[in-house]
């Protein structure tokens, strides 16, 4: 169990900076209080570890089932955390303490902490022959606590049984929150913000980002500069999130194997921000996904971010082998590419987004797979202009979109792959080279090109509103 004291200077040795007191288990700071209904959960004179011994600790149980409470002296049917099973365990719990004076063996004081924490602070004085009480309200041990047990109680200077009552319990809030900006905040940069939070995961800090306890990384309005080292996203259950795509720039000179921000985790979430990658960066990459090793169910979430990758050799964004992630909104612009996922396993949803290239809006290449709904996939006047490819043993489902190929080439091009495209418009010509392409409902403004047994289009149409037949052909 690590304490606030501790926290204060591994947070200021690790960053330079006071670390934000939303961190701390300060009961009267950022908790949620939850009353019950009066519960013992300690009595020393009927408990198996036995009374209190002068100035040694005891741990006990504050909330669990029958056996932990009634074998602590406490009500045989326990005291239940009120949360259980699934809400975030007590920060700290609100108790009435006896000193049974008439059994101790002279005057002394009770003092009660965390466990894992000598406890410091008096709670109750007594004196020997009479019976004292007073509420208290106490920081308890959360996460991995020793013996799973989370309340210590000590007796300084004398022997002297104790008597514990719980009548509500204190959580923190569902979110907590740590602010960037550029002045006034907990942080300056979002790269140090992201750093504290990882050092209470490596910590085992019961404060620590979890499921049950995300955080927001709130960025205030401005330009952040990050510099040749990459905003990093590998502290699971975090959002970072701007004041709108307009407000809070984050720029930065990452390389294509880095990315100016890199997204390493599946439980996390990116928002309301622009990245910009800095001019005279050559092949620069604005973001890079590279979650692969996270086995989570859940994938990165990247919304109403506008990327900008514009300059000789750039990319928008880049997946690396096995990553998934999900675009919602927003825009992603590359000089080179828009989208590059050109590996195994890799999977894009894409929902809402503009995604634009120079050369290619989106290449999906090898063994990748692109969902996407209500998108629009542009390829501006470079040397290929194909708004979307379809790679080796890839497979792509369009719907409710916009291709667009403005360059020479196709707007949408299949090699040996599935692509599939429903309800959208084709601003340009499709080009099928030993794949499978499939068009539903759709208007294609070019010309079909592809082998007729593998390309089809149904209730499809071309610029003219002229239907076309299976073979993706004017009907005659």
């Amino acid at each position: 169990m690590r304490t606030a004291s501790k926290l204060v200077l591994i947070g200021t040795a690790l960053l330079g900076a006071q670390p934000p007191a939303l961190a701390e288990s300060n009961p009267n700071d950022n908790q949620i209080y939850v009353p019950v209904s009066q519960c013992r959960v300690v009595d020393t004179r009927q408990s198996a570890g036995g009374n209190l011994v002068a100035n040694v600790a005891q741990d006990f149980y504050a909330y669990g089932d029958a056996v932990q409470i009634s074998g602590q002296g406490g009500n045989p049917a326990g005291c239940a955390d009120p949360k259980a099973p699934n809400g975030p365990e007590p920060a700290a719990v609100a108790v009435n303490i006896t000193a049974v004076g008439n059994q101790a063996s002279g005057n002394g004081n009770i003092r009660a902490s965390a466990v894992g924490v000598t406890p410091a602070n008096a709670l109750v004085n007594f004196t020997q022959g009479t019976n004292l009480s007073n509420a208290a309200i106490v920081p308890i041990c959360r996460g991995s606590c020793a013996g799973g047990k989370q309340l210590s109680l000590m007796s300084a200077l004398a022997n002297v049984p104790a008597v514990v009552d719980v009548i509500g319990y204190f959580y923190p809030k569902g979110t907590h929150v740590v602010t960037v900006a550029t002045d006034g905040g907990d942080f300056t940069s979002p790269i140090d913000a992201i750093a504290y939070l990882k050092a209470l995961v490596s910590g085992s800090d019961p404060d620590a980002p979890s499921a049950t306890n995300p955080w927001v990384v709130q960025i205030d309005p401005g330009t952040y500069a990050l510099g040749a080292s990459p905003l990093v996203l590998d502290v699971p259950y975090v959002t970072v999130k701007g004041a709108g795509s307009d407000a809070t720039v984050l720029t930065g000179e990452g390389a294509n194997a880095t990315g100016a921000v890199q997204v390493k985790v599946d439980t996390t979430r990116l928002e309301n921000v622009s990245v910009r990658i800095a001019a005279g960066i050559t092949d620069g990459t604005g973001i890079v996904i590279d979650n692969a090793a996270d086995a989570s169910s859940e994938i990165p979430v990247i919304a109403e971010v506008a990327v900008s990758a514009d300059d000789d050799g750039q990319q928008g964004l880049i997946m690396e082998e096995g990553s998934s992630v999900s675009l919602v909104g927003g825009s992603i612009l590359g000089e080179d590419f828009g989208i590059e996922a050109n590996h195994v396993g890799v999977s894009v949803l894409v929902d809402g987004t503009e995604v634009i290239g120079n050369n290619r809006g989106a290449y999906i290449g090898l063994g990748a797979s692109l969902t996407a709904r209500n998108a629009q996939f542009i390829a501006l006047e470079g040397i290929l202009g194909e708004a979307v490819v379809n790679g080796p043993l890839s497979i792509v489902r369009i719907s409710h979109s916009t291709l667009r190929g403005e360059g020479l080439a196709a707007s949408a091009l299949a090699l040996a792959s599935l692509m599939e495209i429903q309800q959208s418009t084709i601003d340009g010509s499709v080009t099928d080279l030993v794949g499978i392409v499939l068009i539903g409902a759709s208007q294609i403004t070019g010309t079909v090109t592809g082998v007729p047994i593998l390309t089809r289009c149904v209730a499809s149409y071309n610029g003219n509103f002229q239907p076309l037949n299976s073979a993706c052909a004017v009907a005659p």
